[in-house]
């Protein structure tokens, strides 16, 4: 992937019973309003569940993978958690994409599409988002910005200035699932301490304030 001071502060406090089992979750059913799941949501699904699933795709020949992130490049890198699906016959030039899948949860790898659409991403701004949350919650966006990276938690923001200071009222947002191995932690060009920070392209999906990385790219 070509995959961040008072501002000081304020970054850093933003990222900074009994013992019976629970019974089992019973089947999620298809298609219903707010249940449409990324890969780190699966935990308690049941094997043979019907699921909608959201989320970036390597796609090859004879197998696709779900990856909880994608590391665009020569030789892709999906980071977990990934889920496998046989190899669709979809109109998509392109060996990465989102895709929109309902099927059936077959194990905690392997997932059986009764029906696969591609989804293309929002363009839009970040004080376009920061206005209409509601609207484009659960939805698939594309945002430029400049990323301000602490470890693995991250602020996308709309406009810094000398020395990566966010501009006096810019837009910006809680970005989670930055792989820790990501090579993008190196590409950000700019550090204040122990905060890396560059302009990027981010592709995501916003759940409430926080948008989900599908995969991002380092601008020059």
């Amino acid at each position: 992937m070509r995959f961040w001071p008072l501002w000081l502060l304020v970054l850093t406090l933003g990222l900074s019973s009994c013992g019976a089992s629970a019974p089992p979750l019973p089947p999620v059913a298809p298609n219903q309003a707010n249940q449409i799941l990324l890969l780190n949501e699966l935990d308690g699904i049941g094997a043979n569940s019907t699921i909608t699933i959201l989320a970036p795709a390597l796609i090859s020949e004879s197998n696709t993978i779900l990856a909880g992130a994608l590391e665009p490049g020569a030789e892709p890198i999906a980071y977990q958690p990934v889920l496998s699906i046989p190899a669709q016959t979809l109109a998509i030039t392109s060996n990465i994409a989102v895709l929109r899948i309902n099927g059936v949860l077959k194990s905690p790898t392997e997932l059986e599409p009764i029906t696969v659409k591609p989804i293309e991403p929002t363009n839009i701004s970040l004080g376009e988002l920061n206005q209409n949350l509601a609207v484009y919650n659960n939805q698939v966006l594309r945002l430029n910005g400049t990323l301000l990276l602490k470890d693995q938690a991250a602020l996308l923001v709309e406009e810094v200035g000398s020395g990566g200071v966010p501009t006096a009222n810019a837009a910006q947002i809680t970005v989670a699932q930055i792989p820790s191995q990501s090579p993008l932690i190196q590409q950000l060009p700019n550090q204040q301490g122990n905060i890396r920070y560059g302009p990027i392209s981010l592709v995501g999906m916003l759940r409430g304030k926080t948008l989900h990385v599908f995969w991002v790219e380092a601008q020059p």
